[in-house]
């Protein structure tokens, strides 16, 4: 598993890393890299407050979104096929192996783009949202990816649903809130 610290570069970075939110599981955890320019304290403060987390799937199709609440919030579709070389490869915990109620940790991790420093580490467990995200993983993992299927979907989504805010109103939207205070530091 890759160790990942405030002050440190984030491993693999690459100044063309897209602005965003970028889900992967190449750290060997549920990670939701949220990469922003130029951020200010004020940002990392709002990152460390409380958040919302959303998570929409429809079979083997995911769009995952988190919000920080003043106009700070990033979406993004995840899929396995898109996410790092080593994903795939990357042993995650089965769904069966997780305890009914129970769901697995989700870092959040905010780095600057222009010098690909980590300003701050969230590690969280949304319930619901974790275990979305893993059931599409095993699903895409059994099924072959279809580019334009995936582009389609996530284009008609974000068309529907044009915020991170509005995507917590789909019918299909798995939400969880979380306050600072519910996390691990």
């Amino acid at each position: 598993m890759t160790t990942i610290s405030v002050g440190k570069l984030y491993p693999g970075y690459r100044p063309d890393n897209w602005l965003g939110l970028n889900p992967t599981i190449a750290t060997g955890q549920l990670c939701l890299l949220v990469v922003a320019p130029q951020i200010t304290r004020d940002e990392v403060q709002i990152f460390n407050d409380d958040a919302m987390f959303v998570a929409i799937r429809e079979g083997k199709m995911l769009y995952l979104a988190v919000d920080f609440g003043h106009g700070f919030g990033a979406d993004s579709s995840y899929s396995i096929y898109k996410d790092s070389p080593v994903a795939m490869s990357i042993p995650l915990p089965r769904m069966e192996d997780i305890p009914e109620g129970e769901s697995p940790w989700v870092h959040c991790i905010l780095v600057d783009s222009a010098t690909g420093l980590v300003r701050a580490i969230r590690s969280c467990v949304p319930p619901g949202f974790s275990r979305t995200w893993l059931a599409a993983i095993q699903e895409q993992k059994s099924t072959p990816f279809n580019e334009e299927e995936e582009r389609k979907w996530g284009e008609k989504l974000i068309s529907q649903y044009p915020s991170s805010r509005s995507l917590a109103t789909h019918p299909h939207a798995v939400i969880a809130r979380m306050r600072a205070a519910q996390e691990r530091r």
